[in-house]
């Protein structure tokens, strides 16, 4: 992840990172670094150029209320 811009009034986050088009990304998250059982979205298409920014709402996820939160970007 290249970038990381996390915006409190409205509760979402965006991450960018470094990505090949027409390849598909999942974005998962921990909250101790040890359990990645979770994403945040699992399909998610390279974008044209040379990189990839998603925007997600987190309180979709029950996670606004987190005071610390770990993301990661596997390549599907």
């Amino acid at each position: 992840i290249t970038d990381i811009t996390y915006t409190p009034e409205d509760t979402s986050v965006a991450l960018t990172w470094n990505s090949t088009e027409g390849t598909s990304y999942a974005v998962r998250y921990s909250r101790d670094m040890e359990n990645w059982d979770f994403d945040l979205d699992d399909g998610i298409p390279g974008e044209v150029g040379d990189s990839t920014t998603a925007t997600f709402d987190l309180s979709e996820f029950g996670l606004e209320n987190e005071t610390k939160l770990y993301f990661r970007v596997e390549k599907q």
